[in-house]
């Protein structure tokens, strides 16, 4: 069967919306899995501080009754100002392992940002350069830092396939602290002070 893209329209679909990734990703030991709560806040349109300066239209791929793929599409009017461009973006891109899914799922952001006069669509970025951006291409075996994504392989090469070119590198940085004895003593003073004189406190988080 075909791939049916449409807007997300109602609290199911967004929460079919949310719940592809875990569907995909869930037997990963290296994916992080996000709070669903927070996932509801990130996209809601009072709680996030994006729609105070852009627009955004979720979509979701389906095929024979079951959602297969999603895709964002959105316009930050701040940045469109700042960089003078009327440049788009696409992004929280997920989808099955079919090549017949992701061409589908960018003609409909595509669409959607040229019917709103965009001459240019970048991504993936959700919703924008601060939160997560990129495909994976390397290291599928380490688990992602904070703010970015960690995608299956076969992710960057439905990207090439549909004609998505690289615009830049993101690079991780990991720094792996195996011997505390060669740590600066300093470090360790700093982290005694952080609580009398910054007021910040480390505790384990609860569900409350």
């Amino acid at each position: 069967m075909s791939v049916d893209v449409r807007p997300v329209k109602g609290r199911k679909e967004l929460g079919e919306f949310i719940e592809l990734p875990y569907r995909l990703h869930s037997t990963s030991p290296y994916w992080c899995p996000p709070l669903r709560l927070e996932r509801r806040l990130f996209l809601n349109r009072r709680q996030n501080a994006f729609f105070k300066h852009g627009d955004a239209e979720l979509f979701c791929a389906w095929r024979d009754g079951r959602v297969v793929g999603r895709i964002s599409a959105q316009i930050d009017h701040a940045l469109n100002a700042y960089q003078d461009n009327r440049w788009g973006m696409f992004g929280f891109l997920e989808l099955d392992d079919d090549p017949e899914i992701l061409p589908a799922l960018l003609a409909a952001a595509d669409r959607w940002l040229r019917d709103r006069g965009r001459d240019l669509m970048l991504g993936p970025m959700d919703f924008g350069i601060n939160d997560e951006n990129g495909v994976l291409v390397e290291g599928y075996d380490r688990e992602p830092m904070i703010k970015q994504p960690w995608h299956p392989p076969y992710y960057a090469a439905r990207c090439e396939e549909a004609g998505l070119e690289k615009a830049v590198d993101l690079w991780m940085w990991e720094l792996d602290i195996s011997d505390r004895e060669k740590i600066l003593p300093v470090v360790f003073e700093l982290a005694e002070q952080v609580e009398p004189k910054h007021g910040v406190r480390i505790r384990k988080m609860t569900r409350r």
